[in-house]
């Protein structure tokens, strides 16, 4: 089983304490996992403050081969 948990969005850039996040939409990360030959179990999607205090929304992924 593969479990990936990500910030979702469009786009590249850093946040107020200068990480760097590279942001991919709920269709593109499906879409990676189907080309990559997994098959999506489930996903958790939802939204929360993170280290920064900046409000993102997220998603949790789990697929498997």
């Amino acid at each position: 089983v593969l479990s990936l948990g990500l910030k979702i969005g469009e786009g590249e850039g850093r946040d107020r304490l200068g990480r760097f996040y590279s942001y991919y939409t709920i269709e593109e990360i499906e879409a990676l996992l189907a080309a990559a030959a997994f098959t999506l179990r489930d996903r958790d999607e939802g939204a929360g403050a993170g280290l920064s205090g900046e409000v993102s929304p997220w998603v949790v992924v789990r697929a498997h081969a």
